[in-house]
């Protein structure tokens, strides 16, 4: 009690570590897709164009830029989306739509212009764009559940690159539907074992059995706090991993979380 009164005190914040198995801070992200269901593309031309540019080879460690090879799928209603598959086989689906530049627009899928497949230009953008997950797959894909992996609001980005954050980390940051921070790794939404929430609201709310770090107090009982706070508490993790001179995304928690 007297350690929470100074956290306070010192920080608004409370430091009571939550009960968290360290196994629960990992939520595989599996992808049912197997190298088996690599097809040819319904383009060739429109394929080369992604394949054989440098920035998308860079971004998705293609070719000599990497081990990983670029790919097409092909789903039941005869729609395509670039994957990415690494030496072992495993496939990563991106969510952008692949195909001839006027090829409808799955709702599946991300369309850079929203209604077709897009120009080669606009279907590099979107690759892009993906590649700035750590799982390939683009932040907006419409699969994606709210529940599972929300992108945290762009008005943290000034802030937390304020603290040390780049653009890769952020990109990153996503929120759980019980409202914990997570981080995107390779094959798994990972926690932070940080609440987030908005209006300096109970944390975590009533009735919720989510178990997380809450950032502040209100009214004597732990709240999500107010942005700085928040930012205060995702920078702890932050140094915790490393930060930018040697970053652990396994060590990406906040210091209070048990499971360290």
């Amino acid at each position: 009690m007297e350690e929470c009164n100074q956290a306070y005190m010192d920080a608004m914040s409370v430091t009571c570590s939550p009960t968290m198995e360290p196994a629960t801070l990992y939520e595989p992200v599996v992808s049912e897709l197997a190298s088996t269901d690599v097809t040819d593309p319904a383009s060739n031309w429109m394929f080369n164009q992604q394949n054989n540019n440098g920035d998308v080879q860079a971004a998705l460690g293609l070719g000599d830029l990497g081990s990983n090879t670029l790919a097409v799928v092909q789903d039941d209603d005869g729609n395509q989306q670039y994957v990415v598959v690494d030496t072992d086989g495993r496939v990563y689906p991106t969510c952008i739509q692949h195909g001839a530049s006027g090829t409808a627009c799955s709702p599946n899928y991300v369309c850079w212009n929203g209604a077709t497949a897009g120009s080669a230009s606009e279907q590099r953008s979107a690759l892009l764009q993906a590649a700035e997950r750590n799982n390939f797959q683009n932040a907006g894909c419409p699969t994606i559940s709210s529940d599972d992996c929300s992108p945290l609001s762009g008005f943290y980005a000034d802030d937390l690159a304020a603290r040390g954050m780049g653009d890769d980390v952020f990109a990153n940051l996503c929120v759980g539907g019980d409202g914990t921070l997570k981080y995107v790794t390779r094959d798994a939404y990972k926690s932070t074992c940080i609440g987030f929430g908005t209006n300096n609201a109970r944390c975590p709310p009533e009735g919720s059995d989510a178990r997380y770090f809450c950032p502040a107090t209100n009214g004597g009982v732990g709240s999500f706090g107010w942005p700085a706070q928040f930012g205060n508490s995702v920078e702890a993790a932050y140094n915790a991993a490393g930060g930018s001179e040697a970053f652990d995304a396994d060590m990406f928690t906040h210091p209070d979380c048990q499971a360290v």
